[in-house]
């Protein structure tokens, strides 16, 4: 059963016939194209599933509707990439990783696609639900 938050993304990929652009903070687009069971980006081997936004919203709604983005270049655990920032979270409960482990950084696009669904506010260093889904 798809959460609120996959319905809207599932929903916005359906309104753009399944593939939209979007655009990086850093001002990179990337294209994106959305199966039923996939977000599969323009990018080598970053597909993803779309718990990850379910993820993501968990962790902002338990912090008070924002978190910092952390770094997910370096290892779980580390000051920057914590459980309580979107990298940590991502690193911890979609690949389960172990501390001192690295994961695949996904928090960019994920953070492109949920501010283009007006999910949140996408900044520089943390992201930040939107009053309509505080």
């Amino acid at each position: 059963m798809d959460t609120v938050i996959t319905q809207k993304i599932k929903q916005m990929f359906k309104d753009a016939d399944g593939s939209l652009k979007v655009e990086t903070l850093r001002g990179k687009v990337h294209k994106i194209i959305a199966t039923e069971a996939l977000i599969e980006t323009d990018m080598k081997n970053l597909n993803f599933e779309y718990r990850v936004f379910d993820i993501v919203y968990d962790l902002l709604r338990s912090n008070g509707g924002k978190a910092k983005k952390g770094k997910a270049r370096i290892a779980f655990g580390e000051r920057d990439c914590t459980v309580n920032t979107v990298a940590g979270a991502i690193a911890k409960n979609y690949y389960h990783k172990s501390v001192g482990e690295k994961a695949t950084d996904l928090v960019f696009i994920v953070a492109a696609i949920m501010d283009k669904a007006g999910i949140i506010y996408n900044k520089y260093g943390e992201i930040e639900l939107t009053e309509e889904y505080r």
